[in-house]
């Protein structure tokens, strides 16, 4: 019986080994065709990350289906499926394109600015609403006011499911490091699977305020939500 329940254990070992994969990527610039360092990569199944060499190069443990967000500051994020045609060549060339935006001309009306560029851009983008051609280039869109506190969180897919999600993330030291260096919202958003502009009602209902909503780096909106979550 013993021997029965250990060839069993063996045998699942066996088959989770095979399903996980070193895959090979490499990431270029989409106009220039030049490989792209500090690129990283996550697994959003097993939430393991890579960043890319100075050849662009990176490695991951992955399987089929399993879904890689790829993303760089300044360029605009990718999320590619896992294939059998990758699997099979266990290597891929990926392409990222800039995050460009035209901006007409801005007016500053006494903003207390911070000499960031990521952070002032969003200062005066929402300072007395617009006063850019396209708010796209912040990745929100201004608040209305229309929602009221029950259809927000109504929004918010399955409240324990995201306290869980969470928890999980919480224990991803490369995670929570590569938010602190994110302003975007891009890597919050996809990660618990909540739209940028749910994250901006959730946070204003628990009482945060704009300058914080639209300054502060990942790390902080993914800890406020929190917050808000509980």
């Amino acid at each position: 019986m013993m021997r029965n329940f250990t060839l069993l254990i063996l045998c699942m070992l066996s088959i989770t080994t095979m399903a996980q994969q070193k895959l090979h990527g490499i990431v270029r610039n989409l106009h220039t065709t030049d490989p792209m360092s500090k690129v990283s990569v996550i697994n959003m199944t097993t939430l393991e990350v890579v960043t890319t060499s100075s050849n662009g190069d990176f490695i991951i443990s992955a399987q089929k289906n399993d879904v890689l967000h790829i993303s760089k500051a300044g360029f605009v994020t990718l999320k590619t499926i896992v294939d059998d045609e990758w699997i099979n060549e266990q290597k891929k060339a990926i392409f990222l394109s800039e995050d460009i935006e035209e901006l007409e001309e801005i007016i500053i009306n006494n903003l207390r600015l911070t000499g960031i560029l990521q952070i002032d851009s969003r200062l005066i983008a929402f300072d007395e609403l617009p006063y850019t051609k396209d708010l796209s280039i912040t990745g929100y869109t201004p608040f209305t006011g229309v929602d009221v506190i029950g259809s927000i969180y109504r929004g918010v897919k399955n409240k324990s499911a995201k306290q869980q999600q969470i928890k999980r993330l919480q224990e991803e030291n490369q995670i929570m490091e590569l938010m602190k260096t994110r302003f975007d919202r891009e890597l919050v958003s996809s990660l618990l699977d909540i739209d940028k502009t749910k994250i901006i009602d959730l946070l204003k209902t628990c009482n945060h305020t704009e300058d914080f909503i639209y300054t502060a780096t990942d790390y902080q909106i993914f800890d406020a939500l929190n917050n808000c979550l509980k």
